[in-house]
């Protein structure tokens, strides 16, 4: 299959299916909601095993909710707005960290991405 048009597959499955849901992980100790934005930046962004980490958006509830509380982050260009949470997973065997975006102005924690690496400390 094309892999733009699998991604543009993805993207479509998401927004139908995972739109109106909201989970909650105890580790970070709030809900998590999706959002159009958040689905698009999780399948645009880069990543070592960027085919895999795709295709697991159909899985993206249950991956969050086994996902160990890693660490936080404010906005690295500095938006006091905006707050980061990472969870860590493993994808192909590989840690992996699932990047939760808070949003002050509407107290929502949302999925923003999942990246291979960060530029944090566990800091819990």
């Amino acid at each position: 299959m094309n892999n733009f048009i699998e991604t543009k597959d993805l993207r479509n499955w998401a927004k139908e299916n995972l739109i109106a849901t909201t989970i909650y992980h105890k580790g970070l100790g709030q809900e998590i909601h999706f959002t159009v934005s958040g689905i698009k930046e999780y399948l645009n962004q880069p990543h070592k095993h960027y085919y895999e980490k795709n295709r697991l958006i159909k899985n993206i509830v249950r991956i969050i909710e086994e996902a160990l509380y890693y660490g936080e982050a404010p906005d690295k260009h500095g938006n006091t707005n905006t707050y980061f949470y990472y969870l860590k997973t493993q994808i192909e065997n590989e840690d992996s960290y699932i990047v939760i975006k808070h949003t002050k102005h509407n107290n929502q924690y949302a999925l923003y991405s999942v990246v291979d690496g960060l530029r944090i400390t566990n800091n819990r």
